[in-house]
């Protein structure tokens, strides 16, 4: 018994230490970590030049993309809003209908999944 408890004692005490640890890393870490090269670019020995450079190419395409994502979004709300608003209110009915099993379907396993629902004819 006594060996138990002196196991769970050191257990505990690694575990505490090493959140303490964790949470003091988080603390010191920037709010904004520096972002990573693209992929094989860390295997070319860049400079400590040609690594900042490359970091402000990607912070400034990233800012570029996130905007156009954005628009993009916008776009395809605009358009499937258009091609609903066609739709007769069974039709818009059975769509909502679709969806939200595709939806419970993506949840579930691909083991737990059944076949896709047949169209409907209206």
């Amino acid at each position: 018994m006594k060996k138990i408890w002196i196991a769970m004692t050191f257990v505990a005490s690694c575990s505490a230490g090493f959140l303490l640890h964790l949470h003091a890393q988080e603390e010191l870490s920037p709010k904004n970590p520096t972002p990573r090269l693209p992929t094989y670019y860390g295997m070319l020995a860049v400079s400590d030049t040609q690594r900042e450079q490359l970091y402000n190419i990607l912070n400034n395409y990233d800012q570029q993309i996130e905007e156009l994502q954005k628009k993009v979004k916008a776009l395809l709300n605009e358009r499937d809003n258009k091609m609903e608003a066609l739709l007769s209110p069974g039709q818009r009915l059975r769509l909502k209908e679709l969806k939200d099993e595709a939806r419970k379907r993506s949840k579930k396993p691909l083991s737990e999944q059944s076949d896709p629902p047949a169209a409907v004819q209206e």
